[in-house]
């Protein structure tokens, strides 16, 4: 062991992390942020803005161009406020296809073709600006039950003026109509990024800060509010997704659309008999390939581990597309610049109509 470089790296260490502190004390300074804001701007480095955000430093409205996804010309602008927006801030230091690649590329190239698409757990808002400025969705439903989500998603969507195009809900989308309880982590600190992890589900998280009642609707009932189809659903109910998904009926069954949807370890067999019932296939969501299959299977990389949930809980995003559709995907990848591969164990019943 070498004792004089563990030294220096200790000495190194202490040198950051004192100029770190000296740097948040003066960030708390007007006339600093401002400085550095105008660097920003002047500089426009990726490697630049991470660090600022580390400091808490950005603009109040962050301008992301929506040519990465096949948009050129078109902005979208969200809110960071305080807390921050964390998917916010990820665009203001990366770009709108950085953010949980390729779902931004891939679901605005399937949403193209549609009159109506659905999110759950809609947050702030990114995906439904993302259907209604990218894809040009006629209609987005936006499903949020966290009222501080709602009041910025609003924001959000009268700040990109597509009042018009996206509905938002205030409701937590479940198995039955009716109400339940909302679970809300607390926050680490007061000025901590916005909350995105709210769930129906009380073991989602161990700790939590507050518990209020909201409404639920299931995705039948916010599908019969226009006669117009659904042709993409997202659902990211962090950790209730399967009984949200248990909430659709015969009318969005019959929509066949594509669901993508964020599930956890604990969920995968739940999904898959879920999956089985409706006649769709599985589709495995990887940075630069879609890997379809029979069944909901954990893939070989997941996005990570489920902060501060019991166990060892991970999470990842899966598809389940109607087999007629699968050419639709399939084209949509090869737009994306995403290769596709279909699994050898699928069965040829699930092939049919590919």
């Amino acid at each position: 062991m070498n004792k004089p470089l563990e030294k220096a790296r200790a000495s190194d260490l202490l040198v950051v992390r004192a100029v770190h502190r000296v740097l948040r004390t003066l960030v708390r300074m007007s006339s600093v942020r401002r400085a550095m804001l105008v660097l920003a701007r002047v500089f426009p480095l990726a490697s630049l803005r991470k660090e600022l955000i580390q400091l808490r430093v950005f603009p109040e409205l962050v301008e992301a161009s929506l040519q990465s996804v096949g948009s050129p010309g078109q902005t979208m602008t969200m809110m960071v406020g305080s807390p921050w927006d964390q998917v916010a801030a990820r665009l203001w230091w990366d770009s709108v296809s950085g953010y949980e690649a390729p779902m931004p590329q891939l679901l605005t190239a399937l949403a193209a073709a549609a009159d109506r698409a659905l999110v759950v757990g809609a947050n702030t808002g990114f995906y439904c600006l993302l259907f209604a400025l990218g894809s040009k969705v006629a209609r987005v439903d936006a499903v949020e039950p966290w009222p501080p989500a709602v009041e910025r998603l609003r924001g959000n969507v009268a700040l990109n003026d597509v009042d018009r195009q996206v509905v938002v809900w205030p409701v937590a989308a479940g198995p039955t109509d009716g109400t339940t309880s909302l679970y809300v982590p607390p926050p680490l600190e007061e000025d901590w990024p916005f909350e995105m992890s709210a769930s129906v589900s009380p073991v989602h998280r161990r700790r939590h800060g507050e518990q209020i009642e909201v409404e639920t609707k299931t995705l039948e009932s916010i599908r019969a509010a226009s006669p117009q189809p659904i042709r993409v659903v997202l659902v990211d109910a962090e950790g209730y997704d399967v009984s949200v998904l248990q909430g659709a009926g015969a009318s969005l069954l019959r929509d066949r659309p594509f669901v993508f949807t964020e599930v956890t370890s604990e969920e995968v067999s739940t999904l898959d008999a879920l999956r089985a019932a409706w006649g769709f296939v599985s589709v495995e969501i990887r940075p630069t390939e879609l890997v379809i299959t029979a069944r909901v299977v954990r893939p070989s990389r997941t996005l990570g581990r489920v902060p501060d949930s019991e166990g060892d809980t991970e999470y990842w995003i899966s598809g389940l597309v109607p087999p007629e559709r699968v050419g639709e995907l399939e084209a949509a990848a090869v737009a994306c610049s995403l290769t596709v591969t279909k699994d050898e164990g699928l069965d040829p019943h699930d092939m049919a109509g590919w």
